[in-house]
């Protein structure tokens, strides 16, 4: 839990008050982080075949709620006077994985061919909702500082490679194509 206090004061040519704010922040944020990585490496008993599978997992969740209080006292003209008193509360939660496998065949002491599938999928959801305070209570949500976001992608990627290693030297030649779903809601 995070508070700040401000108090400002606005001084005119003649080093008189003319105008003063007084802002006060508080936030309290929680967030819970999960990645996890499974492999299976596989050699064969040809030299340099290999076999590589993984799968990957994130999960992301994040909460905060905040206070706004802002008063900008106008000394001259109180009719200028405004006061900003809000709730913010956010939440987001994010989920992807991704799958992959990778299958290395030589052909020679000094070529191989490498083949790659890779499956990616990410889900992403987002609520933001700013409150007034009226009535005794911060219910009434201001649209305008508030929104609510989902995102989701899905990647497919296949791609193949051409390998030729010899002594320290290593060159590679290969193309991989790939398939990307995205859909926003805002």
């Amino acid at each position: 839990d995070k508070e700040n206090n401000n108090l400002i004061d606005f001084l005119g040519a003649d080093e008189v008050l003319n105008r003063q704010t007084t802002v006060r922040n508080a936030n309290d944020a929680t967030g819970t982080n999960l990645k996890t990585r499974v492999a299976l490496i596989r050699n064969f008993k040809k030299k340099d075949r290999k076999l590589n599978v993984t799968y990957r997992f994130t999960y992301d969740e994040n909460k905060s709620t905040g206070n706004l209080y802002s008063l900008d006292r106008n000394i001259y003209s109180p009719l200028l006077n405004d006061t900003i008193d809000q709730e913010k509360r956010n939440n987001s939660l994010s989920l992807s994985h991704t799958a992959s496998v990778i299958y290395v065949e030589p052909l020679n002491a000094k070529m191989k061919l490498e083949f790659e599938y890779e499956l990616f999928s990410n889900h992403n959801d987002q609520l933001k909702k700013t409150y007034n305070f009226e009535n005794g209570s911060y219910e009434a949500v201001d649209l305008s500082l508030s929104n609510e976001f989902e995102s989701t992608k899905l990647q497919n990627r296949v791609g193949t490679s051409l390998i030729y290693e010899h002594k320290k030297h290593r060159f590679v030649a290969g193309a991989r194509f790939r398939n990307v779903e995205i859909s926003n809601k805002n």
